[in-house]
C-alpha cells in the first residue's frame, strides 16, 4: 500500500522468479499464512472464488497485514469494478478473458491515471483508501499508483490467440497469464493441458512473448496423486530443473495453485497413509 514500492515489479524486473498462489474462500487466515510462509503475492479471485468486493477488500487488508502483494482476479472487464479494487489497495489485476487489442487498451485505461500519453483514463478521487483515505500530494500519489499497480490480461480463448499478436503491442502489460485449461476447454480437449496442439499453442506463444520482452505466468510441473517422494520426477531437484526450463523461455511468474486445491491435497496426503 501506498507509499511502499511493489515487490513484485522490482523482482521481476531483475530477472527473479515471483512465486503467487489463487485466494477463492473468504479466509483472511489463509492469505496470512500464504504471506507468512514466503509467497510473494496472491490473487483474490473474484471470478472464479465466492468473493465480492467487500470480501476482497478484507483480503487485501490481510495481504498487507504480512506484506504479501494482493492481486485481485476480476470477474469480468467492467472498468469500475476494476477501478474500486484498485481503489481498494490491490496492487494489481488479473483480467479473464482477453481476446483483443481494444480490450486491452480498455483494461489500462480502468488501472491507469492519465499521465502523459499512457493511455491511462482512470477517475480521480484522493479520499480512496489506496491513498491513504485522502491523499496529501495527489501529484506524488498517483505517478506513485501507475509505477506500481500489475496489468495481467489472462489469453484463454480462440479470439485470444488469433489477436494476440496486437493484443502485445498495447503498453501497460506487466505480464501475460495463459489459460491452459480454459484454452484446452475451448478447443475441445476437455481440459487436458497436456494434449500435443496446446503444446504448439504455448510454444508460439511465450516465443512471441519473449520476443515482445514480455514475461508470462506458468503453473509448476504438477505434484502426481498420490505423492510419492520416492519418485524422480517428483523430486525437489526435478521441480527445479521444470522452473529453470521455463525461465529460461521467459516465464517469471509462477502460479503454485489455489487455496482450495492446495488444502485438498495437504488433507488428503495426511489421510492416504492411515489406509495403506
Amino acid at each position: 500500500m501506498y507509499p511502499h514500492n511493489n515487490p513484485l515489479k522490482e523482482r521481476i524486473a531483475e530477472g527473479k522468479a515471483v512465486h503467487g498462489v489463487f485466494i477463492q474462500m473468504d479466509c483472511a487466515e489463509m492469505v496470512e499464512i500464504a504471506g507468512l510462509v514466503g509467497y510473494d503475492f496472491v490473487v483474490i479471485d473474484c471470478e472464479h472464488g465466492s468473493l465480492d468486493l467487500a470480501a476482497a477488500m478484507r483480503l487485501i487488508r490481510a495481504a498487507e497485514a504480512v506484506r504479501v502483494t494482493p492481486l485481485v482476479r476480476v470477474p469480468d472487464h467492467n472498468p469500475v469494478f476494476i477501478g474500486k479494487v484498485i481503489e481498494a489497495g490491490a496492487m494489481g489485476v488479473y483480467v479473464p478473458e482477453v481476446a483483443t487489442a481494444k480490450q486491452m487498451r480498455d483494461i489500462v485505461a480502468a488501472v491507469k491515471y492519465r499521465e502523459g500519453d499512457n493511455g491511462g483514463a482512470r477517475g480521480a478521487c484522493p479520499g480512496i483508501r489506496a491513498a491513504g483515505h485522502q491523499a496529501d500530494d495527489w501529484g506524488k500519489f498517483f505517478r506513485w499508483s501507475n509505477r506500481n499497480t500489475v496489468v495481467v490480461p489472462l489469453i484463454e480463448t480462440e479470439e485470444g490467440i488469433a489477436n494476440f499478436d496486437e493484443i502485445l503491442k498495447v503498453p501497460g502489460i506487466d505480464w501475460v497469464g495463459i489459460g491452459t485449461f480454459d484454452l484446452s476447454h475451448a478447443l475441445g480437449f476437455e481440459g487436458r493441458r497436456d494434449h500435443p496442439a496446446l503444446d504448439r499453442i504455448y510454444s508460439d506463444m511465450t516465443a512471441k512473448l519473449l520476443a515482445a520482452g514480455i514475461t508470462f505466468s506458468r503453473y509448476p510441473m504438477p505434484l502426481k496423486q498420490p505423492f510419492d517422494p520416492a519418485d524422480p520426477t517428483q523430486s525437489p531437484d526435478s521441480f527445479k530443473r521444470d522452473k529453470a526450463r521455463w525461465m529460461k523461455l521467459g516465464a517469471r511468474v509462477f502460479m503454485m495453485g489455489s487455496d482450495r486445491g492446495l488444502c485438498k491435497q495437504a488433507l488428503a496426503q495426511r489421510l492416504a497413509p492411515m489406509f495403506d
